[in-house]
């Protein structure tokens, strides 16, 4: 791969999160449902939109990384059009919420 000019290595991160995903979603998943319950919120109903919002997300964005892992490895894709790729998909991700 090549970015302006110089040569770089795949974005190996992206490359093996099919293998890690159920570990680093749960992971995730932990993380941010427990800053969400953390929260001081006196709806209950509001409490768990909030949860089913932000499960829904790390999903959206684990998938997004994925197809974008894929992509990138059948079109050899260099550094600049992974990255680039990676922002239209969040900021894609986002916009349909």
């Amino acid at each position: 791969m090549t970015f302006s000019g110089r040569r770089c290595a795949p974005a190996g991160g992206a490359e093996q999160i099919g293998g890690a995903r159920a570990d680093l979603e749960r992971r995730l998943l932990e993380i941010f449902l427990t800053r969400v319950r953390e929260q001081p919120l006196s709806d209950e109903a509001e409490r768990e939109e909030r949860l089913r919002s932000v499960q829904n997300r790390i999903v959206d964005v684990l998938d997004a990384e994925q197809r974008i892992a894929e992509q990138a490895s059948e079109d050899d894709y260099d550094a600049e059009q992974l990255f680039f790729a990676r922002v239209r998909s969040l900021l894609s991700a986002t916009a349909e919420r």
